[in-house]
């Protein structure tokens, strides 16, 4: 058989690094992303978090919904699993809406997708 991936920076792994790293993480994340086994492209929202760490976050997740469309792969999301924390798709939803990225979610670990 064979076996496939997602690439991409998974929103609990985000810190307040420099914006050169994070320019690296989607470097990486799009060349893995042109191998014919990658099957889309991870990110997210986790707003649950450290306050600090927010706008690198959104940052990433717009760089990567600029790889998915440029690989015509999905995003993957991966929303936080908090039930308190609505705030997260909600900004998800917003910042795809305002973007208009024109890229297809899957959304993960979303149970506050209910709210939709």
């Amino acid at each position: 058989g064979s076996v496939y991936f997602i690439a991409g920076v998974h929103p609990d792994n985000v810190d307040r690094t420099n914006q050169k790293s994070h320019s690296d993480w989607l470097n990486t994340a799009e060349v893995a992303a042109r191998k014919q086994e990658c099957c889309g492209i991870m990110s997210g929202l986790n707003l649950s978090r450290e306050h600090g760490t927010h706008f690198a976050q959104e940052a990433l997740l717009k760089g990567s919904c600029l790889i998915a469309a440029r690989t015509h792969l999905p995003l993957i999301m991966h929303i936080s699993p908090d039930k308190e924390d609505i705030n997260s798709l909600e900004r998800v939803l917003e910042i795809l809406n305002e973007e208009n990225y024109g890229v297809h979610v899957i959304l993960h670990d979303a149970l506050t997708a209910t709210a939709c």
